[in-house]
């Protein structure tokens, strides 16, 4: 086989920032150590070393591409997978009874559906317009993936002197890919969409909700708004007080407790992997009598515990009009079964 270059420096250098953001280091050395024992690979060949770099990764990777060893096609289904999940924000909305059949249409035909083969440089390259690709349509799922430029302002203050400070203001751009997930059983929509690359701390529910406005007015037009202003609230404020109750798999790690008198935010200073559950504090004493708009803590699930920040916001839709979403936030890295085990979790502790 020829020894022809598939990957040059830069096109190596965006597949590792791909990697490096999705953390797919180990399904990439998974892959290579398949790659090994396929073609009877010597020691050295590829790493199969599981805390193997990205850059050595990516080296194996080029070479095994060269080489024939691994085709652009086992590459690319590990990338799209990844998009799946992740760190992400996940927006839930219930879908009315006489409102599916529309939505399942509707989301069927977006204005821009790519059907071409995937290459590897559709998870860098950022698009010019917003298009569609279908991932998933069964009895059950229908799943599309919106891959989109995004676009957003971050700012740098700089103290010139003790009585000035500059601020700058920088546009960033990023391609993002956007999950449409609609479960024709459950009825419930959900919209993935990725953390800002660049300021991820920016994120709120007002901001991923207009980006979410935008994604689906360029795929589904005035029709697409139509359904989806339509869709009923996912109602996880219910489930708030029934979750405050549950030790089981559960840690209490942030609250925001509050009544007609009275509201707060209480956490754990310094919350990380060994946080205490804020309802072992003698401070904490909301069990009954409390509302609540945000919730984060973890959740269990067989040895693992998924981190989760749940938000019932109201974004404004005008002066007087503003609609409660439903927001998920996922600060680590999950998979597709964890995202759906949260929701399932939430869905169980409802009245």
């Amino acid at each position: 086989m020829p020894n022809a270059i598939i990957l040059d420096d830069e096109q190596q250098e965006r597949l590792s920032h791909f990697l490096k953001r999705r953390q797919l280091n180990e399904n990439m050395v998974s892959l290579l150590k398949q790659i090994k024992d396929d073609h009877d690979l010597k020691r050295g060949q590829v790493t199969t070393a599981q805390n193997a770099t990205y850059d050595s990764i990516i080296e194996s990777l080029t070479t095994s591409l060269n080489e024939g060893w691994v085709t652009t096609q086992q590459v690319v289904d590990i990338l799209d997978g990844a998009e799946i999940a992740g760190r992400q924000h996940v927006c839930v909305f219930s879908i009315p009874d006489d409102l599916i059949d529309e939505v399942v249409r509707s989301i069927q035909q977006p204005t821009t559906l790519n059907t071409q083969g995937l290459t590897l440089s559709e998870f860098w390259e950022i698009p010019r317009e917003p298009y569609t690709r279908l991932i998933q349509n069964d009895q059950r799922l229908l799943i599309m993936k919106v891959i989109a430029p995004r676009y957003y302002w971050i700012s740098n203050e700089t103290q010139e002197s003790e009585d000035l400070i500059e601020i700058m203001k920088r546009r960033e751009k990023e391609r993002t890919a956007v999950i449409l997930r609609l479960d024709r059983v459950n009825k419930t929509l959900q919209a993935r969409v990725p953390i800002r690359e660049k300021a991820s701390n920016l994120d709120t529910t007002k901001s991923v909700y207009s980006f979410l406005v935008e994604i689906i007015e360029s795929q589904y037009g005035d029709d697409g708004m139509t359904w989806f202003n339509k869709l009923a609230r996912f109602p996880l404020s219910d489930a708030f007080q029934k979750i405050i109750e549950n030790r089981e798999d559960f840690s209490l790690l942030t609250d925001t407790p509050e009544n007609q008198h009275f509201k707060s935010s209480m956490s754990h200073k310094g919350a990380g992997d060994d946080a205490s559950d804020i309802r072992d504090f003698e401070q904490w004493g909301f069990a009954e009598g409390f509302a609540r708009t945000s919730l984060r803590g973890k959740w269990k699930i067989d040895d693992a515990d998924i981190h989760v920040r749940m938000h019932a916001d109201k974004v404004k839709m005008g002066q007087q009009i503003s609609r409660e979403v439903c927001r998920l936030f996922f600060p680590r890295p999950c998979t597709d079964a964890q995202v759906e085990h949260v929701i399932e979790r939430i869905k169980a502790h409802l009245p």
